[in-house]
């Protein structure tokens, strides 16, 4: 296998609840994911898959472990590791273009310089006619989209992305599926995708890891060997999508508790 772009060594998390309980989200997971890899993680929620990809963006501390970038520890948020969440963060009081040169800006960049990066992303995810939109005018598949450019308008390394389809329709989903394919394929960026969806991943990623429920840990890892464009009514890609979904079946989460709910919001999501 080539070097690792990203490495997790045996990474613990756990959360101080009320009365001074412990609550183990994520147990020593280990991963590496390579160059131009494309990886999706499923697993119920819960699973502590959110917390795992926060820690990985450096937005979240570590209990045990360590995640390496290209070698060197990740502790804080840095410039070749970028983040797309479910929730589309944009900045309401700021244009599309704005929110796009946001990073470019931050830099310090020219307004001249930042422009023409917002015009190169923005006609990347075809929205370059929206540029002066308001994020509030756009539909949630839009809004979506502009917070995708606004982490390559950045030129990450490696993006990182929770959830970032799940508030949408089945049709818009499948949409934006197709349309990160293309501009993965464009930017040859390595990607670790966050999905609930076992039909998301296997149509989007190289491999698979199938996460058990809390405390997190790494069931399997699992290669999608089928050709790309994916036909959903090929009988391997349903082979494999009912292998995972059996996995997923097969592990039973125990309940959270009232105060495990309440003292730990970052998890609700995961």
């Amino acid at each position: 296998m080539n070097t690792p772009v990203l490495s997790a060594r045996n990474v613990h998390k756990h959360f101080l609840a009320g009365h001074g309980e412990t609550i183990q989200a994520v147990n020593d997971v280990s991963l590496d994911v390579v160059e131009n890899e494309f990886i999706c993680i499923v697993g119920p929620s819960g699973c502590g898959k959110s917390t795992f990809l926060r820690m990985a963006a450096g937005l979240e501390s570590l209990s045990q472990g360590e995640i390496l970038y290209r070698n060197q520890p990740v502790r804080a948020p840095r410039r070749e590791i970028g983040m797309v969440f479910q929730e589309y963060s944009l900045l309401p009081w700021r244009t599309v273009r704005d929110n796009v040169s946001l990073g470019p800006e931050i830099a310090g960049r020219s307004r001249a310089e930042r422009d023409a990066v917002a015009r190169e992303y923005l006609a990347l995810v075809n929205l370059g006619d929206f540029a002066s939109a308001m994020p509030h005018e756009l539909s949630g598949g839009m809004r979506q989209r502009v917070a995708i450019a606004r982490a390559l308008a950045n030129k990450p390394d490696v993006l990182l992305m929770d959830e970032p389809f799940g508030a949408l329709d089945a049709h818009t989903r499948i949409l934006l599926q197709r349309e990160l394919l293309r501009i993965r394929e464009h930017h040859k960026t390595t990607i670790v995708f966050v999905t609930h969806g076992v039909d998301e991943a296997v149509y989007l990623a190289d491999r698979v890891v199938v996460m058990t429920p809390r405390p997190g840990r790494i069931r399997t890892v699992l290669p999608v060997d089928i050709p790309r464009p994916r036909d959903r009514a090929d009988p391997a890609y349903a082979r494999l999508t009912a292998a995972i979904l059996d996995m997923l079946d097969t592990e039973t989460a125990a309940p959270a508790t009232a105060k495990e709910e309440e003292s730990c919001p970052s998890q609700a999501s995961m």
